[in-house]
Order: structure tokens, then sequence, then C-alpha cells
């Protein structure tokens, strides 16, 4: 009988160990599972941070991009503005040039007519 209690007390020992085992791997799991869902948390919070940090550079990027276009067109546009404004007034001039050239051809004739009578028959 006395080894029938020592089975019966080793069985329980046995029983006790296997129970603190199971209990620390379930502490051992649930901890591992609460790292890896933390884990799996602050990932995700970066990949959000991360993704609206993209969509704000894209959007300052095509912000920029949309300037520098604006600022070209602008640049463009007085550019032509200013060769508009020269070729006019070289034309101005061209034809400011011509009217006294006009005038003073004008006023030879009247000249000539006025000193020579028979100029006029000639020309």
């Amino acid at each position: 009988l006395h080894w029938r209690a020592a089975v019966v007390s080793w069985r329980e020992i046995q029983r006790k160990d296997r129970k603190a085992l199971v209990q620390w791997y379930v502490v051992l799991i649930s901890s591992t599972l609460k790292g890896w869902r933390n884990w799996c948390n602050d990932r995700r919070v970066k990949k959000q941070r991360q993704e609206e940090a993209t969509q704000l550079f894209l959007g300052a990027a095509r912000r920029w991009s949309l300037a520098a276009l604006f600022r070209c067109h602008e640049e463009r546009l007085s550019f032509a503005e200013q060769a508009a404004e020269q070729e006019w007034e070289l034309l101005a001039q061209k034809r400011a040039t011509l009217a006294v050239v006009a005038a003073n051809r004008w006023r030879q004739k009247l000249y000539l007519r006025s000193k020579w009578p028979s100029y006029v028959w000639s020309q």
C-alpha cells in the first residue's frame, strides 16, 4: 500500500507539473500574442502615417508644379508682350520715317514747282 500512495503522490505531482507548465505556456503565448498584436497595430499606424505623408507630399508637389507652370506661362506671355511692343514700336518708327520721307518729297516737289513751272510738266 505504501507503493500505491507513492504512485498516487507521483501522479499528483506530475499532474500539477503539467498544469503549471500549461499555465506557463498560456501566459507566454498570451504575452507573445499581445506583443504581436501591438507590433501589427504599430505597423498599421506607421503605414497609415506613411501613406498620409505620401499623399501630402504628392499634393505639395502638384501645387509646386502648377505654380512653376503658371510662372513659366506668365514669363512667356510677358516675353511675347515685350516682343509685340518692340515690333509695334519698330513699325511705328518705320511709318513715321516713311511719312517724313513722303512729306519731304512733296515739299521738294512743291518747292520745285514754285521755282520752275516747267518742272511740273516733266514729272
